[in-house]
């Protein structure tokens, strides 16, 4: 029945419908017009049926029921061609999917296999350097030891007279430059022999750590056994590189992860507080996952509050550490030399190739 505080009109013959029972008042759920139960074939016990099911049965008035059918028809229709749509769209990106993931894979078996092949060469080419070098450093210390050992000292001195004296001092001097001329080229074939040994020591520690990056800041487990410590590590690594990165890496590509240094009993604090989470290392299975994961350190503004205050470093070498170590000191002294305060100075770049870069502030 229509509210009575409204006055409504009949979709069919236009008269008043009011509130009485007699009129039998009903209102179309397409048109929302009112209608008289006799103008619209209802009798009085549809009537009751329909007021007393009111939210279970729809109501339409002859015009709509019409064409509510044929709607309702399209509507079916529409949504068969709208599943077979989706069901077409998702076929093709699992296929786009599956292409670009093939494709990947075959670029990175390529990648590794042009990586492994570079590597081969450079290690042979250290290691006929090296031997290049060490065969030079014999066949001189030998030349020199022939040298010294064919000098027919007795020939040489013998004759002198004293009126000679000048003519000996004059060997002694020259002898002695020449041994000196030996023994600095003795030295420099030894100091380069010593370089190419670190060098070579230097790349073995780079290749070894390629896969590898150190976290900092990271919360460490109270568990009183160490398989029980790495394994919440290793949960809560898992979950900083999915959750935090979004990059989705399971952990069969987690070679290794532990903490660097002695252990510290975190729930003991010390005279100084409690004592900071020791690094942790995580070495990857392969370079691709660890580079993917330095490529993505820009989403941890974004990330949960867990992970805001984790830093993730490269596994540098001692060579690499003590050289980030004066970048960083040189920061330091740049800031405090500029006396602007408009200027901020870090360091950026990869281990071995880091540079001291100033950003402009931005103040709100």
């Amino acid at each position: 029945m229509p509210p009575k505080s409204k006055i409504e009109k009949c979709g069919a013959c236009l008269k008043t419908v009011g509130d009485r029972d007699v009129d039998c008042g009903i209102q179309c759920e397409v048109c929302l017009s009112w209608f008289h139960g006799k103008c619209q074939d209802v009798d009085e016990e549809l009537y009751k049926i329909l007021n007393k099911y009111n939210d279970a049965i729809h109501w339409f008035c002859k015009s709509c029921s019409s064409n509510t059918a044929k709607f309702l028809t399209s509507m079916v229709a529409i949504q068969e061609k709208v599943d077979r749509i989706e069901q077409e769209v998702f076929h093709i990106r699992n296929e786009v999917r599956s292409d670009i993931e093939a494709k990947f894979i075959q670029i990175e078996q390529k990648l590794e296999k042009y990586a492994k092949e570079v590597d081969d060469k450079l290690q042979v080419i250290k290691s006929e350097t090296f031997l290049f070098l060490e065969s030079k450093n014999e066949q001189l210390e030998t030349s020199v030891d022939h040298k010294i050992e064919n000098v027919q000292w007795s020939d040489l001195f013998r004759g002198l007279t004293d009126d000679d004296v000048q003519l000996t001092s004059a060997v002694d001097k020259c002898i002695e430059n020449k041994m000196s001329l030996i023994s600095q080229e003795i030295n420099t074939a030894q100091n380069i022999i010593k370089d190419t040994r670190l060098q070579a020591n230097e790349e073995r520690d780079k290749e070894r750590r390629k896969n590898n990056i150190v976290l900092y800041r990271v919360p460490e487990s109270n568990a009183n056994l160490l398989k029980e410590r790495n394994a919440e590590d290793i949960k809560t690594v898992l979950k900083f590189l999915n959750n935090g990165l979004s990059i989705g890496v399971v952990e069969e590509e987690l070679l290794k992860v532990m903490r660097i240094g002695r252990a510290v009993n975190q729930s003991i604090p010390s005279d100084t507080g409690t004592p900071p989470a020791r690094p942790l290392l995580v070495s990857f299975a392969s370079y691709s996952v660890k580079n993917l994961v330095m490529n993505s350190l820009y989403k941890l503004k974004s990330a949960g509050e867990q992970f805001k205050s984790f830093i993730v470093s490269h596994d540098m070498t001692d060579l690499e550490r003590a050289q980030c170590k004066e970048k960083v000191n040189e920061a330091k002294e740049r800031a405090s030399a500029d006396n602007s305060g408009e200027f901020k100075y870090v360091v950026r770049g990869l281990p071995g190739k880091m540079e001291v870069v100033s950003f402009k502030i931005r103040y709100p």
